[in-house]
C-alpha cells in the first residue's frame, strides 16, 4: 500500500482520493491572498503618517538651516556692534561711507560712472 496517493475507506472499501492536494493548494492561495490583504491594509493605514513624517523631516531640516544662517548673521552683527563700541576709526568710516557724513569744512566729490551714455563722434 505504498502507492503514494492517500487512501480512505468508505464502508470498508479503500478509495483513492486526491482532494488533499487541491485543498493544500486552495489553502496556500487563501493564506497568500490574506497576507497580501493584510500588507496592503497596513501600508494604506500607515502611508499617510509616513508621508507626514517625511514632510516634517524636510521642514525640520529647512528650519535648522535657517537657524544656522540666523546664528551666523547674529555673530556678524555682534562683531559689528563690538567694533562700533571700541574702534573710533571704524565708526568714522561707517559714518562717512554708509551715511554720507562729513567733517566741518570738507567738500565731498562723487564720481558718477554712467556707462549708458553713448559717445558722440564729431
Amino acid at each position: 500500500m505504498a502507492s503514494g496517493a492517500p487512501r480512505c475507506t468508505v464502508r470498508g472499501v479503500a478509495v483513492k482520493t486526491n482532494n488533499s492536494g487541491r485543498w493544500n493548494l486552495v489553502s496556500r492561495v487563501a493564506w497568500t491572498v490574506l497576507a497580501a490583504v493584510v500588507v496592503i491594509m497596513t501600508i494604506s493605514l500607515f502611508y499617510p503618517q509616513y508621508q507626514q513624517f517625511l514632510e516634517l523631516q524636510r521642514r525640520q531640516a529647512a528650519l535648522e538651516e535657517e537657524y544656522r544662517l540666523q546664528e551666523e548673521k547674529l555673530k556678524l552683527l555682534r562683531s559689528y556692534q563690538d567694533r562700533m563700541r571700541s574702534d573710533a576709526r571704524f565708526v568714522e568710516r561707517v559714518a562717512r561711507e554708509e551715511h554720507g557724513f562729513t567733517k566741518r569744512g570738507e567738500n565731498v566729490v562723487k564720481f558718477v560712472d554712467d556707462q549708458h551714455t553713448p559717445l558722440t563722434q564729431p
